[in-house]
Parts: structure tokens; sequence; C-alpha cells
């Protein structure tokens, strides 16, 4: 894990969950911490500045990639070197990923309107499926 000894506890724990894809965990963190929410934009301490919305894309973390744009993340911020989340998950091999995130960085209200109600269909049905 790449150290940020910048970070709050709180906000090195939701680096860690997305780095390893962790969805639950980061859900959790932001609902309970809603704080964590002004700072899903914020860039790393890092060399790169990326945001948590390119870790999850570079690692092709479809779903946390999804849950990251409901709750504010935005997919067209480019970090230091001038890649977005869609450069970023396509020279990664995650082409799926990147064409999604490419439609929202053109249009991000539109993409949220059109995937979350699928979204929150695929959520109920994977908790129904665990129940």
């Amino acid at each position: 894990m790449i150290e940020y000894p910048e970070l709050s506890a709180y906000e090195k724990a939701l680096h860690k969950a997305v780095e390893e894809g962790r969805l639950d965990e980061v859900k959790q963190l932001v609902s309970e911490h809603y704080d964590l929410r002004a700072k899903l934009n914020s860039r790393n301490p890092d060399k790169s500045n990326s945001t948590l919305i390119h870790i999850a894309a570079k690692s092709g973390h479809v779903a946390l990639c999804h849950y990251l744009m409901t709750v504010g993340s935005l997919p067209y911020l480019r970090n230091c070197e001038g890649f977005t989340p869609a450069n970023l998950a396509s020279d990664s091999g995650h082409h799926e990923l990147a064409e999604f995130l490419k439609g929202a960085e053109r249009n991000p209200p539109q993409m949220l309107e059109e995937f979350l109600p699928v979204f929150i269909s695929e959520e109920i049905a994977v908790e129904e499926s665990a129940a």
C-alpha cells in the first residue's frame, strides 16, 4: 500500500480499501464518515495526484468505479500526468470500464441517470442472493 502520512486514519482506510477493491468497506466508510465524501476528488499526496476513481479504474474495479461516481467522484479529472480514470483503465487493459468512463467524462449526469437504476437493481440482487 502507498503511504499517505498527511491523511487521517479514515482517509487512509478509504484509500487502502479502494486500492484493494473492497467495495463493501468503501461503502461502509463513506456512509459512516460523511466528511469523506467531500474528499472523494481530493488529490492523493503522492507524485501522481490521482483521485480515488483513478486508483479504482487503473486496477479495473468496475463496481467500485460505478459506486464512487454515484457518491460524487468525477470521472473527467486528470492526474498530474494528464490521465483521466478512463485513460488508466484502458492502459491497464480494462477496456469495457474505460469505455464506460469515457462516456461518463462526456456527460456525467446522463451516464449516472442511465447507470444508477441498473446499479441499484444489481446491488439488490447481490444482497438477496447473500441472504
